[in-house]
């Protein structure tokens, strides 16, 4: 089982008000860091210092000189990086380049590829004009000797993504993709085949288009569907614990919570990732010891072969059988205590 995506499907938060404010500075040539400090800011907080220092314990006049020398050589370092940065962009004309560059209108980054027609100096900060678009020198990603370097580089990164992705078909996936009426939607099954749109791959699962991108685990048999869980739960209208054993019948998705459905029975399992892990752990050996932090008193030591799932109200048990510390009374053990599950 491996892990191929973290599922952050959102890309930060949009502020339109720091968007235009970042836009208006790198039209101006300036990059935004909020720390700016030039020689007239230094001699002005230089002043007020001098202005406000206690008459009977003056600040020594040699300390004041010492202290504009620091920033006179600090400035001096600055304005030889500056002059370095021009250097290096003067000798990426005429050379292929992939770079982001700010749209002022969505507040977002945005990736330009071509090649660099010329160098404009703005307010000490120097850009690089590619295909009409004007991209800061540190926003450069990648340069290439020509436009020949960056085709064959780009070819190369899709085949070798082709190859991952047709890697997967025949095999077992879970994926996470947007349901008809909003939020997200469980999609478990065999890769059938993969078809590709406008040049991107689509995974292809029991008729379903699926995003590679949107793939959460990968293994080489069944994952969750049709394996055997135990929900253990109060029924709200009589009081009663129920318990119901059976294979998994759907995976539910609501907000960020996770539901299991066996049957007509329905229990929340905490993290889809968490859930898998323990339902592929059957039968496996492992070893449990439980430790009360209070008293130090060992509350469960148990050792053996976890043979089935239970969800108790919402929280993930296994059972734990076959081994010479199990008896009745502590078999069962919550599986955020197990581990590392051994083959």
């Amino acid at each position: 089982m491996s892990n191929i995506n973290n599922n952050d499907f959102l890309w930060g938060n949009f502020n339109p008000e720091s968007a235009a404010e970042i836009a208006r500075r790198e039209r101006m040539g300036a990059t935004w860091d909020g720390n700016d400090l030039d020689r007239d800011a230094f001699l002005r907080l230089l002043i007020t210092q001098m202005q406000f220092q206690d008459p009977l314990d003056p600040v020594s006049d040699k300390e004041f000189v010492a202290q504009l020398a620091q920033f006179t050589a600090l400035e001096q370092m600055n304005q030889m990086n500056a002059s370095m940065r021009q250097q290096q962009a003067f000798g990426m004309v005429g050379r292929t380049i992939e770079g982001r560059t700010l749209n002022p209108e969505t507040g977002l980054y945005q990736d330009i590829a071509g090649r660099v027609d010329s160098v404009v100096t703005r307010a000490g900060e120097t850009f690089l004009h590619v295909n009409g678009f004007d991209i800061a020198l540190n926003r450069v990603t990648r340069v290439y000797e020509d436009e020949l370097q960056m085709m064959m580089w780009h070819n190369m990164s899709n085949l070798l993504a082709n190859n991952q992705n047709i890697a997967l078909i025949g095999r077992h996936v879970q994926a996470l993709v947007a349901a008809p009426g909003g939020g997200m939607a469980y999609v478990e099954g065999v890769v059938d085949f993969i078809r590709f749109v406008n040049g991107s791959p689509i995974l292809v699962i029991d008729g379903r288009d699926i995003p590679p991108q949107n793939v959460i685990t990968v293994a080489d048999d069944a994952l969750l569907f049709g394996r055997s869980v135990t929900l253990s739960m109060i029924d709200t209208e009589t009081n009663e614990r129920i318990v119901r054993t059976g294979g998994i019948d759907a995976i539910n998705i609501v907000g960020e919570r996770a539901f299991v459905v066996v049957g007509n029975y329905t229990s929340e399992i905490g993290p889809i990732d968490v859930f898998t892990e323990a339902i592929r752990s059957v039968g496996r050996q492992v070893a449990v010891r439980e430790v009360n932090e209070t008293t130090g008193e060992v509350t469960q030591d148990v050792s053996g072969v976890i043979t089935s799932i239970v969800v108790r109200d919402g929280e993930l048990f296994v059972t734990v059988g076959a081994g010479p510390n199990v008896s009745a009374s502590d078999s069962e053990v919550r599986f955020a205590n197990v581990r590392a599950p051994r083959p």
